[in-house]
């Protein structure tokens, strides 16, 4: 069962529109098409990858020894590491990493989507309802 479309908004190129059953779905997408980075360290965690202190990255090491745990976060442009309590979700991750270098993006309920595909203004606003229209009608047979 559809849950999401996800309208991605070029500033050049056509809008594109797309449906995603889940968020693992999302997450995977993200992964595929841009790399996603998400990864949660301890200090046994980090020693299990790099194999001893003076090989674990130094901001890391200092993220550990400060919290506890951190998370590294990004895509292909980069990735970054930070305190788990300040990391967000996987999922948002995974939107940040779909949305990087787009005018626009959106993720949208079904009742969303289908005012986005009567009532959108903006960039490319014509287009980005069409390709939205197109997303439900392709997944949900007929706009309703």
């Amino acid at each position: 069962m559809i849950k999401t479309i996800i309208i991605e908004i070029p500033h050049q190129f056509p809008p594109t529109a797309w449906a995603a059953s889940s968020e693992q779905q999302i997450i995977s997408i993200a992964d595929s098409r841009h790399g996603l980075v998400y990864e949660r360290y301890t200090l046994q965690k980090a020693l299990d990858c790099w194999g001893d202190d003076d090989h674990i990255p130094d901001e890391l090491a200092e993220l550990l020894k400060d919290h506890g745990e951190a998370v590294e976060i990004g895509d292909t442009s980069g990735t970054e590491y930070c305190a788990a309590e300040d990391a967000g979700t996987e999922i948002e991750a995974a939107k940040d990493a779909i949305a990087h270098d787009l005018s626009g993006c959106h993720f949208l309920t079904l009742e969303e989507a289908k005012e986005f595909a009567h009532s959108h203004r903006g960039h490319q606003s014509v287009e980005a309802r069409i390709a939205v229209q197109n997303a439900l009608e392709d997944n949900l047979g007929e706009l309703r």
